[in-house]
């Protein structure tokens, strides 16, 4: 399915097949969420500060429940996700130190809907997301739909909370969240990746 870029951030409900699959099968049905043409496409990679220009929110969040469920009219599957903000890492916006969205997209029972290129989200995870202003349903799409969405470890030989980035040689201070072609995996601190951000969104926007 060919993805269509429109004006606003508005959920595209063409053609969705849900299908029910005996003994607890998963049936997948894909749909998109399209983007304003100012914004980032999915199928181009992005740099990071590509993403952090773009973003209307950025945080890292520490993800604390995810709950699907059929919307009224049982249509279609949503999925509401919550995170706990820190707040020693609001780069971009004013996020709640609790913010929940809505995302679509879910598994309920034996029935799974899944959008094209669009990050999963479970309990416990800890990421830094870039995130889009929401719709007037309360959706939220990622920016550049997986590259949105950027895991956070813990380094296990300095113990500092790091990020798995990418760099390409001949383009110094690029950084990615996707692999490039003939990209080298790097491991940036978070503190770091603070002070970048902080550069490229502008220094009055980051607490």
């Amino acid at each position: 399915m060919n993805s269509t870029v429109l004006s606003s951030c508005v959920l595209l409900l063409g053609v969705i097949a849900i299908i029910l699959l005996p003994q607890g099968a998963l049936a997948q049905s894909e749909m998109m969420m399209t983007r304003p043409q100012a914004g980032v496409e999915e199928h181009r990679l992005a740099s990071l500060e590509e993403l952090s220009r773009t973003a209307d929110l950025i945080f890292v969040g520490d993800c604390s429940e995810v709950k699907s469920a059929w919307n009224p009219t049982r249509t279609m599957i949503f999925t509401t996700v919550t995170h706990q903000v820190d707040g020693d890492f609001v780069f971009k916006g004013s996020p709640a130190g609790v913010h929940t969205f809505l995302r679509p997209g879910g598994q309920v029972d034996n029935i799974k809907t899944v959008v094209s290129d669009q990050p999963s989200y479970a309990p416990g995870d800890r990421a830094l997301l870039f995130l889009y202003q929401p719709s007037r349903v309360k959706l939220y799409g990622t920016v550049g739909g997986s590259m949105g969405k950027v895991p956070i470890v813990r380094d296990p030989k300095s113990e500092q909370e790091v990020v798995r980035l990418w760099t390409i040689r001949d383009k110094p201070g690029k950084y990615y969240s996707a692999a490039p072609s003939g990209g080298v995996q790097i491991m940036v601190p978070l503190t770091e990746l603070k002070q970048l951000i902080a550069d490229w969104v502008g220094q009055n926007e980051v607490r």
